[in-house]
């Protein structure tokens, strides 16, 4: 059971350390949102999409909003 914890945290951190380094400063609306995306689209899909902002140079908490729109389904901006 720990080690499943353990297993799950990693790609979390992973994630908000990507986001405070790359993105905009983690703040607790930021963290509190990242989550909420976890949550709602996976480790996987969040991270992808984050390092796809951050190659096009995208910056602050607006990056927030694009991710949920990309990830989101029906009409969005890809």
């Amino acid at each position: 059971m720990e080690q499943q914890l353990l297993h799950r945290i990693d790609p979390v951190n992973e994630i908000l350390h990507f986001y405070d380094a790359r993105i905009a400063p983690l703040d607790l609306f930021a963290y509190d949102c990242l989550l909420e995306l976890i949550n709602d689209f996976g480790e996987k899909e969040v991270l992808h999409t984050l390092r796809a902002a951050a190659s096009k140079r995208m910056r602050g908490d607006g990056v927030l909003e694009w991710v949920y729109r990309r990830l989101s389904p029906g009409p969005s901006e890809k």
